[in-house]
């Protein structure tokens, strides 16, 4: 639902292995949300506006159609984990290891990053 927003407290969210195509952008809007698991969807893209998620810390995103991680993704800077394994990335975020200093695990396996 596009009102993901209204959950000001979640501060886990686990939708994985529900055939999502797309994520609402409302997801970026939940100020506490410290891990967002979305594991072995359909999504082709996260939300543009997932910099704003400002105390993420673990991002799981496996098993999708991902092409490739919004710049915004940059701005997390608490992230300490990113699994984006076994989806389509041909590329990562110049940024991302630049911004990311507490970044502890970034997988990557089963992408075709030239």
């Amino acid at each position: 639902p596009d009102n993901m927003g209204v959950l000001k407290s979640v501060r886990v969210l686990k939708l994985g292995e529900n055939r999502l195509v797309r994520l609402p952008k409302s997801i970026c809007s939940i100020p506490s949300l410290e891990i967002l698991d979305v594991s072995g969807n359909k999504l082709k893209s996260l939300p543009d506006n997932i910099g704003s998620l400002q105390n993420l810390v673990e991002l799981f995103a496996a098993n999708n159609f991902l092409k490739e991680l919004p710049n915004s993704l940059c701005e997390c800077v608490k992230l300490t984990v990113i699994n984006i394994e076994n989806n389509l990335c041909q590329k990562l975020p110049r940024r991302l290891c630049l911004n990311l200093s507490n970044l502890q695990s970034l997988k990557v396996e089963g992408n075709p990053l030239k």
